[in-house]
């Protein structure tokens, strides 16, 4: 459920920064798209492990994830094309994330 919901919210900022994009004019329009094989799918890759090796030591200590953390969760994830619901999504997932025993 955790990965689902990341991969739900990322779909959502795709989508999101695509209508900002097409909303502007070409003036506007600077952006340059990164390259899918050699740069973006190794940085999710990259930060994928990095998540699960962060997630996999907090619980590993003994610690779970509870309702008083979400304040600090939403100062870290900051992206401006994530929605409040988006945040709340990924927030309720991740209180669900176990270790296998």
């Amino acid at each position: 459920m955790f990965l689902s919901s990341l991969i739900s919210s990322a779909k959502a900022i795709q989508y999101r920064v695509r209508a900002d994009l097409l909303s502007r004019t070409n003036s506007q329009n600077a952006f340059i798209a990164r390259d899918l094989k050699a740069v973006v799918r190794p940085e999710l890759l990259r930060l994928g492990d990095e998540i699960n090796e962060n997630i996999y030591e907090y619980l590993s200590s003994g610690r779970t994830f509870s309702d008083r953390q979400y304040e600090s969760f939403q100062k870290i994830v900051t992206n401006p094309h994530l929605k409040e619901s988006d945040k709340l999504l990924i927030f309720n997932a991740l209180k669900q994330v176990k270790l296998k025993n």
